[in-house]
């Protein structure tokens, strides 16, 4: 399990991810994800470095890519919209 969440802006990340209808929280491969209906909506991870979080913008991702701060998420998840 990833260590517990120390920031502001990632715990309230945490709260609005947790506020959907059906929303959990899992860590699989250690990674701190949400999920509604087993399906991941959200990665977020807080270390040193500071916040990262990966999410599925299929329709948009193009134009979130142009901020220097984002990249496609690996894993080869990139290829299917997630930034």
């Amino acid at each position: 399990m990833p260590p517990d969440l120390q920031s502001e802006t990632a715990l309230a990340l945490r709260d609005a991810a947790l506020g959907y209808p059906e929303s959990c929280e899992h860590f699989p491969w250690g990674d701190r994800v949400f999920k509604v209906k087993g399906k991941i909506f959200l990665f977020l991870h807080e270390r040193a470095g500071g916040l990262g979080l990966s999410v599925k913008l299929p329709g948009s991702s193009h134009m979130v890519l142009m901020f220097p701060f984002a990249m496609p998420t690996g894993y080869g998840l990139g290829k299917a919209g997630w930034v």
